[in-house]
């Protein structure tokens, strides 16, 4: 099996199609529907990799990042969205590193 992937994000029809796409490629895939869930998934068991909507209720990605120690990602994510005039929008490719 590849890698296992946490996502993280309150829009339901979001969270289910990123579940379906990725489970087709072969991921493990666990979700959360907000980022209080999303940090105990996280408390919980590792992960390969964390997909998280940054905007969600009261803790949002960038919380989930500072609680979970990812303080280079959040203020990398902070520093994109600057320089794009305040608007986040990040392009995630998943690589097989098996792939040639």
């Amino acid at each position: 099996m590849m890698g296992k992937i946490l996502i993280i994000e309150d829009e339901e029809h979001l969270r289910e199609n990123l579940d379906l796409l990725l489970t087709d490629e072969g991921y493990h895939v666990v979700t959360a529907e907000d980022g209080e869930e999303g940090i105990q998934c996280l408390v919980q068991e590792p992960f390969d990799l964390v997909i998280t909507d940054i905007f969600m209720g009261d803790v949002g990605g960038f919380a989930v990042m500072e609680l979970t120690g990812m303080d280079e990602a959040v203020e990398m994510c902070r520093r994109y969205a600057e320089i794009l005039g305040g608007t986040l929008e990040i392009d995630v490719r998943l690589v097989d590193s098996d792939a040639g």
